[in-house]
């Protein structure tokens, strides 16, 4: 942040602002951007708490009701964080996350061939223009992340590494799922209502 600052407010003195101030404008605007990012995230993590537990709404509202607070489906995620930050976790996080990014463009893709074969209904060869870009990238994202488990995580701290084990396998077996059910759902063909719109 230092760094940031102090190079915004040497930029800045040569349109004939003062490089302090400068760079003190640069620290308010970093901090307001560092403010609201982790806002976003944390209230995107509650989000995702709560709906982890929502399948015990009706059987346990209980402890649905206590697992889901607003304070401390909040509180669990931003306490990972700080143990990630603390450990040195946050710098091995990020190749993967840049992977569940890929692994989501990949199903957006799978998504996109469904909706190209079971919706519009074209022809085999114009649906191949999407499959094939679709499983090369799951095909290549899930190698990736793969060989990030077997050869990087064994190599960092024991404090971080159950939780890039747990976080990396969850999201393999999440996309093992997601290709079982494009297959299922590529393999049952045009929907009901897509028929019925294409026979009018």
């Amino acid at each position: 942040a230092g760094m940031f600052t102090k190079s915004y407010g040497e930029m800045v003195k040569v349109l004939g602002v003062p490089a302090k101030i400068g760079a003190t404008f640069a620290g308010l605007w970093l901090s307001a951007f560092i403010l609201t990012t982790l806002d976003t995230a944390t209230r995107l993590a509650r989000f995702a708490w709560q709906e982890l537990f929502e399948f015990t709404k009706k059987s346990s509202a209980g402890f649905h009701a206590f697992i889901t607070n607003r304070w401390l489906a909040s509180l669990i995620p931003a306490a990972v964080g700080t143990w990630l930050v603390w450990y040195g976790g946050y710098a091995v996080l990020w190749p993967g996350f840049a992977g569940s990014n890929q692994l989501l463009a990949s199903i957006a893709l799978l998504t996109a061939t469904l909706w190209v074969k079971n919706v519009q209904m074209v022809k085999r060869s114009f649906q191949l223009l999407v499959l094939i870009p679709a499983l090369a990238l799951w095909i290549t994202v899930f190698s990736g992340l793969v060989w990030f488990v077997i050869v990087i995580v064994p190599s960092l701290k024991a404090q971080i590494r159950f939780a890039m084990y747990s976080f990396v396998i969850v999201m393999l077996v999440l996309a093992v799922v997601l290709l079982i059910d494009f297959f299922a759902a590529y393999r049952r063909g045009p929907l009901p209502e897509a028929k019925a719109e294409a026979a009018k």
